[in-house]
């Protein structure tokens, strides 16, 4: 009860003190005040172990992310796939394959870049002076949004979010079939929001290009 009390900021007393037990509101808030020393050591401890463990796996060459870190799909609301949907250059209307790239809608576009496409869970704050910075917002080929959240752009779960962003895009058949239909029709410009290189652009396009190398080219 005492570490509760700690942890939750003095719930318990303040509870106590509501149902007008002044005394045992003072007990428990003076149990709670006595363990913080022991409390607070064995917090700074395990968060020294946790980094001195990073340390050794990035020094090892392996993903730093611990098992409480990692991502956890949860048993309903999310659907995974194994294989990629089946798309082949007979499908589209073109000869050879189709250009596509990853740019920031924010920097100057150029003759080459083809269809602007902008690739991101959140709706680009456009202005009347950049308005027409791209074509069209992706909606098909984004990740699920607790994977998103839980991704939160850190560079070391990157790796992870890729392997699930991934296997999302093999269960989702109708989306994919839209989304290739359309990009493989010519040049394409996957556009992220100053999200550097850990963008849903990036993760997009590195799959189209590993799974999809008949059809697409980074040119």
């Amino acid at each position: 009860m005492a570490v509760i009390e700690y942890r939750s900021v003095g719930a318990i007393g303040n509870k106590l003190e509501e149902l007008g037990d002044v005394e045992g509101a003072a007990r428990m808030r003076n149990l709670g005040a006595s363990l913080a020393p022991r409390i607070e050591a064995a917090r700074r401890k395990e968060e020294h172990m946790r980094a001195d463990l990073k340390q050794l796996l990035e020094a090892g060459g392996l993903s730093t992310l611990l098992n409480d870190e990692r991502y956890v799909p949860p048993k309903y609301g999310e659907d995974f796939g194994e294989e990629p949907v089946v798309f082949s250059i007979g499908q589209t209307s073109i000869i050879g394959v189709a250009s596509v790239r990853v740019k920031n809608l924010f920097d100057p576009p150029d003759d080459l870049e083809g269809l602007r496409i902008v690739c991101d869970m959140y709706p680009p704050q456009l202005t009347s002076r950049n308005e027409y910075r791209y074509a069209i917002r992706l909606y098909d080929g984004l990740p699920s949004r607790r994977l998103f959240d839980w991704f939160g752009h850190i560079p070391e779960r990157w790796a992870e979010f890729q392997h699930y962003h991934h296997r999302q895009l093999h269960a989702d058949h109708r989306g994919m079939v839209k989304m290739l239909q359309l990009l493989s029709k010519g040049p394409t410009t996957l556009l992220h929001l100053k999200r550097g290189e850990y963008s849903i652009a990036q993760s997009l396009c590195n799959y189209l290009l590993s799974h999809y190398p008949h059809v697409f080219a980074t040119k």
